[in-house]
């Protein structure tokens, strides 16, 4: 919005490098907050995903990754909620746990 009001145009991605040096140039004090904001959250990012890191090498978190579409965080987040899967008698027991078979009773 900030760049419509002040009738700058950029045809390339503003979220790289060259896009953001783009957005300093003009030393609009808005602009600069909202890049000093995003690069804030970036770092966070970063850091989040370095811890997230230290527990790739959990066994079942490799085996749920082998899933299409279950990245570190998703297979993380999976073990988590349902750790040792040999406490469930049958998958139908674990399905039920997870809730990922809902049904409705009338």
């Amino acid at each position: 919005m900030e760049l419509k009001r002040l009738k700058i145009y950029y045809d390339g991605n503003l979220f790289t490098l060259e896009g953001k040096h783009f957005l300093r140039s003009p030393n609009n004090f808005r602009i600069n907050i909202y890049l000093n904001s995003l690069e804030d959250i970036e770092k966070d990012i970063k850091i989040i995903e370095n811890e997230i890191q230290k527990y790739s090498d959990i066994e079942e978190a490799k085996l749920l990754m082998t899933i299409p579409g279950i990245g570190l965080f998703s297979a993380l987040i999976i073990y988590s909620k349902i750790g040792d899967i040999s406490r469930f008698r049958n998958s139908g027991k674990l399905v039920s746990y997870a809730g990922l078979n809902p049904t409705t009773r009338q």
